[in-house]
């Protein structure tokens, strides 16, 4: 069975004449359905409300690319049994917090949710209630209850986030880092705290303004995030170094040379 060109609007998402859904099935019982989404959206907080569930996001605008596999029928999709990728862009919009007790979709939204996580890391005093973003793109991958998250960025006025991870659904845990990249005109007094002073800080703030790229390690720190997926533990782990754990791992190896 293949449906394609699908247009319409489900819960405030617009599909595209690219969406595609294919269910396979075969004589001795078994099914496979394949989805090939594409559909924009506005302000994901009416898709939230639309869906009955409570806003985990704000949005102006965004679009979202996926394709999705999974051996059951249509009906049967479970975040356990998916295989495939998502590709998320989001303009304009905040993470807002969300309760421990979420389940379900909103649940798993919730682990890409900056406004817990910087609240586990102890600055969420630097940003009003909620995350405000300019930006937020990622990709996503799926394979039998693993979900991979080789780069979600966010880019806003309070400062720059990378987030990579490994969320494990079946053992309900996490491994991943969290790079926080503060503008050094609005941060003065945390990067104060990390270099060593006020007066340290105003001179590397001079600096930044001819020495951009550099100085964003300069305002950099990175986080560890592990444990459970419901409590994880977020913990600082470095400063001055914003790649990310992948980054690090796929960086060619340099001959050693004396010093």
């Amino acid at each position: 069975l293949v449906a394609d060109k699908f247009l319409g609007k489900i819960a405030n998402i617009e599909f595209s004449e690219e969406t595609r859904l294919d269910w396979h099935w075969s004589e001795s019982g078994g099914a496979l359905t394949e989805i090939n989404l594409s559909a924009r959206f506005r302000d994901l907080g009416k898709v939230f409300d639309d869906l009955a569930v409570e806003r985990a996001l704000l949005s102006r605008s965004g679009k979202v690319g996926a394709f999705l596999s999974w051996p059951a029928s249509p009906s049967e999709v479970n975040a356990n049994i998916v295989s495939g990728m998502v590709d998320v862009d989001i303009r304009k919009g905040s993470f807002l917090p969300v309760p421990s007790s979420a389940t379900g979709l909103l649940r798993l939204i919730s682990l890409f949710n900056l406004a817990d996580l910087l609240g586990r890391a102890n600055i969420s005093q630097l940003f009003d209630a909620g995350v405000a973003f300019e930006s937020a793109k990622g990709h996503i991958e799926l394979n039998d209850g693993i979900i991979d998250v080789p780069y979600f960025k966010i880019n806003g006025s309070g400062g720059n986030f990378t987030f990579d991870s490994r969320l494990d659904l079946l053992q309900q845990t996490i491994d991943g880092e969290l790079t926080v990249t503060l503008p050094l005109v609005n941060n003065i007094p945390w990067v104060a705290a990390l270099v060593g002073g006020l007066p340290v800080a105003a001179g590397a703030y001079v600096i930044s303004q001819v020495f951009e790229d550099q100085m964003n390690k300069l305002s950099s720190g990175v986080y560890a995030i592990t444990g459970d997926l419901n409590q994880p533990d977020v913990k600082f782990v470095r400063v001055f170094d914003a790649k990310t754990k992948i980054d690090r791992e796929s960086a060619p190896v340099k001959d050693e040379v004396e010093p």
